[in-house]
Formats: C-alpha cells, sequence, structure tokens
C-alpha cells in the first residue's frame, strides 16, 4: 500500500531521496505521507541532492574538516517505512504552507 500511495504522491516520477524519518520536520504530525516539512541532511557536498532539495534549499554549515556538508530544503514525504520517508521537492502550494508555518512559529 505504501507504494501505491508513494506513486499517487508523485505522479510526475519527480526525484526522490529516502532518508531517516527523523530528518524532515513537520508542524504538529510526524513525518507521515502527503505532508510537507523541512528536510535536513549531512551531505559529501553543497551540490548533492540537488534535485529533491531544491525548494528553499540553503546550505546551513560546512564541515571542513570532515569534508561534510549540512543541507536543508522543503520536501513532500511520499512514503514511510522502518524508520525511513521517502521524499520529493515540495511544490509551490505545499512548500507554501510549510514556509508560512515556519515564520509564524519563529
Amino acid at each position: 500500500m505504501s507504494m501505491r500511495i508513494g506513486r499517487e504522491l508523485n505522479p510526475h516520477s519527480a526525484p526522490t531521496l529516502r532518508m531517516e524519518a527523523s530528518s524532515v520536520r513537520t508542524v504538529l504530525v510526524g513525518p507521515d505521507p502527503g505532508f510537507s516539512g523541512r528536510a535536513w541532511i549531512w551531505a559529501s557536498d553543497e551540490h548533492a541532492h540537488a534535485a529533491v532539495l531544491s525548494v528553499d534549499r540553503q546550505v546551513i554549515v560546512r564541515d571542513r574538516i570532515r569534508q561534510n556538508t549540512l543541507l536543508t530544503g522543503i520536501v513532500t514525504i511520499l512514503r514511510k517505512e522502518n524508520g525511513f520517508v521517502e521524499v520529493r521537492a515540495a511544490t509551490e502550494t505545499e512548500a507554501g504552507r510549510a514556509i508560512t508555518v515556519e515564520r509564524l512559529r519563529g
């Protein structure tokens, strides 16, 4: 069933990323399919996952010692399984809701 929901939430087959569920912050509810929120991920460089973390993408910090970069962007959760989620870049409407709530919460 989660595969079907994931396909329905990604009708245009946008690039996806699998990450720990705890890496996606949504408002008031847990990281469940259909919800949009801000994803945080360490990557090898600042250009990693550019297609998925493209909406409100930010480079938060570069750790030159460990050669990692902390990236963030607004995503929509497609499916959740065993503590991991599959996400795609949020649409303009989805991102607008997530950003508005972030601003309200300060």
